[in-house]
């Protein structure tokens, strides 16, 4: 590009020696003017169409930048989402594996055993080491099965009667989230409460899944004592 702004410099230049005598019925130096003028507008013709050129190649640099910068964010955000989505699965697999072993455990008396990998499965995917679960009858309208782990000042407050107060499936109160059981069971509905300040909603169906899984025990335990003759208590 260069060598021809030159050769338009060089012929701008040598215009006043070329041109002797009138041209075109010009006089000599208004035909030297008019050809300086034209080298001039084709020099600034030729340099605007360049800058809009190199514009034109930023504007779309910028284009292609953002698009990338989309692309990484949504690359990103399917990523998370398959690892969130794998993780889950991984859960729901675990739940169904350990059912049988928990069975077990209760047949052997092995209650704290039985309750050990819903706990884990609560404080992983709940991620926080405090949270209390209890299951309550709704006819008598008592708790009938506590698991808990670390403490909250709040805790105590959650008794049956308040746990039974609503019946959403997510709720908050008292700096805790509290999770209830989509279903009964015999009777039975189950509660997880969590310290709110260590915890957030990152997915209610399953953290409602947990609250099932941890009813499920209840609910098997309560059979088994019930098939030895126990009252299940």
């Amino acid at each position: 590009m260069y060598w021809i702004y030159a050769t338009l410099f060089l012929l701008a230049v040598a215009a006043p020696e070329t041109i002797r005598g009138s041209l075109f019925g010009l006089p000599e130096e208004m035909a030297e003017t008019l050809f300086i003028f034209l080298f001039g507008a084709v020099g600034f013709l030729l340099t605007f169409a360049k800058e809009k050129a190199i514009l034109r190649h930023v504007r779309e640099k910028m284009t292609l930048q953002r698009e990338k910068t989309d692309i990484t964010k949504d690359l990103s955000e399917s990523y998370s989402y398959i690892g969130a989505t794998n993780r889950k699965l991984e859960l729901l697999l675990n739940i169904v594996l350990s059912l049988p072993i928990s069975l077990s455990a209760f047949r052997r008396g092995e209650t704290g055993k039985a309750f050990s990998g819903f706990s884990k499965a609560v404080k992983l995917f709940g991620r926080s080491d405090s949270f209390v679960f209890r299951v309550v009858d709704t006819g008598s309208r008592k708790v009938v099965h506590e698991t808990r782990s670390g403490m909250h000042r709040a805790y105590a407050s959650f008794d049956a009667e308040r746990l039974l107060a609503s019946d959403r499936g997510i709720r908050e109160e008292e700096d805790c989230l509290v999770v209830r059981s989509p279903s009964e069971e015999d009777g039975l509905v189950a509660f997880l409460v969590f310290p709110k300040s260590v915890n957030s909603i990152e997915d209610e169906h399953m953290l409602k899944v947990l609250a099932t899984e941890g009813l499920l025990l209840v609910a098997f335990r309560r059979a088994i004592s019930s098939g030895r003759g126990d009252d299940g208590k």
